[in-house]
């Protein structure tokens, strides 16, 4: 390893030799010069020192390009108003809601009106149920009737025959048969009366249950439009819709309310806006690709966007639009993040990044930003494994880069952690000290030996 020779900093010693030693003795005194530099809690805090671990990465296998989050369309719900009325919100701005919590109420003259209209219509087919009954049994009267009307026919045929006999073979019987065939008219009209009477009760019997089958049809089509008003299901409004004397508007889903459009106890007409409700975990990536990057794209691809300040990032699969935009040669890139991590918040800008090659070697790789340029050299500052508040100046072996990674070939391993803010710092410290020696003091500022 190439280092840099510097003094070992011990803060709490190095601030008591500022204060009255002998420089000469302090000189005979110190250790020999070291890549080594002691950074305690105290030095951290005032340089504002932040450490990052070592990643494997494909890098030279990866395309990053920026872009920012947004809401899925489905993400927001707009609650409005279904009929006129008075309004009153039961809900404060920024409130987080469950599926199914109450947002407001509604007072309308227009409900009472359904419910008036479901009312007539439920009385009329309970009227249609009730002549209904009424028909059936005397239909079956007019049924019997008429067989028996039919009965007799049958019977006085018969005995008009047997006369007829009488009359060939003894002579006489004209009285008989003539008064015979006077009965057996009449009931013969008897019988053609009675089956029309049968015919207009079984009419009447069929109009009566289309009408009944109607007015179901219009009472459930009633009873839907009224749910879909209330925001409830059928059934549940079937039982209750005489006692619901205003509508209540409930969150269609989860998510927050980020919009209150009226004023508690304001007038809204049908179709304005009352609130919104937004699920901030419902998001998406949007970037955009040259239209040259799409021979390296593949729609399904594992693609990535790391937080800012370090986290779990959000991983999914690359989906690629369909047009190139003509003005600009670019596609868009989208990458679904829900449910999102609480630091994707909509509008945030990022990263997105796609591996072109899953089979490429991932190497171990640091924030592009931990490497500083002393002169010639590119250095690092990793974390010792042996004692956390102390760092390990080296002169990299770098390979690839993509503006924000970079590839390190040796003197690291899986685990490590290398400096990231603070960095800057500590290399011109380092730099300087490499001949005269010096410590950090407890404000992080640095003190020369040969000052003293």
């Amino acid at each position: 390893m190439t280092a840099v020779p510097v003094r070992v900093l011990a803060l709490c010693a190095a601030a008591a030799a500022c204060g009255g030693e002998n420089p000469e003795e302090h000189h005979d005194e110190a250790p020999p010069p070291s890549n080594r530099i002691d950074v305690p809690h105290s030095v951290r805090q005032n340089l504002g020192i932040e450490f990052a671990t070592v990643e494997r990465r494909r890098v030279a296998a990866t395309v990053r390009l920026p872009g920012q989050f947004e809401l899925l369309p489905a993400a927001r719900h707009e609650h409005r108003a279904m009929l006129p009325g008075r309004i009153e919100i039961e809900v404060v701005l920024l409130q987080r809601v469950a599926a199914g919590d109450l947002l407001c109420t509604l007072e309308s003259p227009e409900w009472r009106a359904r419910q008036r209209e479901l009312g007539d219509l439920e009385t009329q087919l309970e009227l249609d149920g009730e002549r209904l009954q009424a028909l059936e049994p005397l239909l079956v009267a007019h049924e019997r009737h008429e067989h028996s009307l039919r009965d007799a026919i049958a019977v006085l045929e018969k005995r008009i025959g047997e006369l007829e006999v009488m009359r060939r073979d003894v002579g006489g019987q004209a009285g008989a048969i003539a008064n015979a065939n006077v009965s057996l008219a009449q009931l013969q009209a008897a019988a053609a009366e009675a089956a029309e009477q049968h015919s207009q009760t079984q009419t009447r019997l069929v109009e009566l249950r289309a009408a009944r089958r109607a007015g179901a049809e219009r009472f459930e089509l009633a009873l839907q439009s009224a749910a879909t008003v209330a925001g409830v299901s059928t059934e549940e409004l079937r039982e209750s819709w005489r006692r619901v004397d205003r509508i209540s508007i409930r969150a269609a889903a989860p998510g927050v309310v980020d919009r209150i459009a009226i004023a508690a106890g304001g007038f809204a007409e049908v179709g304005d806006l009352l609130l919104t409700v937004t699920d901030p975990k419902r998001v998406r990536f949007r970037a955009h690709a040259p239209q040259s990057d799409l021979r390296r794209l593949r729609a399904g691809a594992g693609a990535s966007v790391r937080p800012p300040q370090g986290g779990e990032p959000v991983r999914g699969e690359l989906q690629i639009g369909i047009d190139v935009d003509e003005r600009t040669r670019m596609v868009e890139l989208l990458l679904d993040a829900s449910p999102a991590p609480d630091w994707a918040h909509p509008g945030l800008a990022g990263f997105l990044e796609v591996v072109t090659d899953s089979t490429a070697e991932a190497e171990l790789a640091i924030p592009r930003r931990a490497v500083q340029r002393d002169g010639l050299d590119r250095v690092f500052f990793r974390r010792d494994s042996k004692n956390p508040d102390r760092v390990v100046r080296i002169e990299g072996d770098f390979g690839v880069d993509d503006g924000e990674w970079i590839v390190v070939k040796s003197d690291l391993a899986d685990g490590d952690e290398v400096v990231v803010s603070g960095a800057y710092q500590l290399m011109l410290a380092s730099s300087d000290s490499a001949q005269k020696g010096g410590h950090f003091h407890p404000d992080g500022s640095w003190h020369a030996d040969s000052d003293h």
